[in-house]
């Protein structure tokens, strides 16, 4: 399964969301052990999970909105079963919605 995350602003935002994906202490524990994120091309991540990966898909929620807060970029996501969203600051539920993640409990 797989999740397609475009960024909607400058090169430095892209730059930018690609540390903090990295950087993100929930999603660096998860990443390589069942998930990974890759460059599509210089405007898109693919983020790729074996199996549901309902924790990855969770913690890659907050981490966007968290990210959106901090910013002014807008986010181009294709999630992982096939609904699209553009979403900007404040629109933590349609990150879950756009991922699938059905319940509405924050990563540990």
């Amino acid at each position: 399964m797989e999740a397609r995350i475009s960024v909607d602003g400058s090169n430095a935002d892209r730059v930018a969301l690609w540390d903090w994906l990295f950087d993100d202490p929930d999603l660096r524990d998860l990443l390589g052990r069942d998930a990974s994120i890759e460059v599509n091309s210089l405007t898109e991540y693919v983020v790729s999970v074996d199996g549901p990966g309902a924790a990855i898909w969770a913690a890659l929620a907050h981490s966007l909105a968290i990210w959106l807060g901090r910013c002014r970029a807008a986010l181009v996501i294709a999630g992982p079963y096939g609904a699209t969203a553009v979403v900007t600051a404040g629109q933590e539920v349609a990150l879950r919605r756009v991922l699938g993640v059905r319940e509405f409990s924050t990563p540990a």
